[in-house]
């Protein structure tokens, strides 16, 4: 497993997707969008294979954690 911690302070990721594995998202502090959805403190979020996706920081401390099956490899794909 691949684990990734990521902290955003009003900032976002460019939309990507992974072309070899899924992600599992914990948020473990903050609110912020997710695909289009409102996320916030203690939600999980399921991105599969293939699934173009991105996150935008609401509040300026956003944190969460990416477990990335299987782990390993450069596979994320800009947009």
């Amino acid at each position: 497993l691949f684990y990734e911690i990521k902290k955003k302070k009003k900032g976002h990721t460019d939309p990507h997707y992974h072309t070899k594995c899924a992600e599992i998202i914990l948020v473990i502090r903050g609110k912020g969008i997710i695909n289009n959805k409102k996320v916030k403190k203690d939600n999980i979020i399921v991105i599969n294979q293939g699934e173009i996706n991105d996150l935008v920081a609401i509040t300026k401390k956003f944190t969460v954690v990416g477990v990335k099956i299987p782990a390993g490899g450069s596979d994320k794909v800009r947009i």
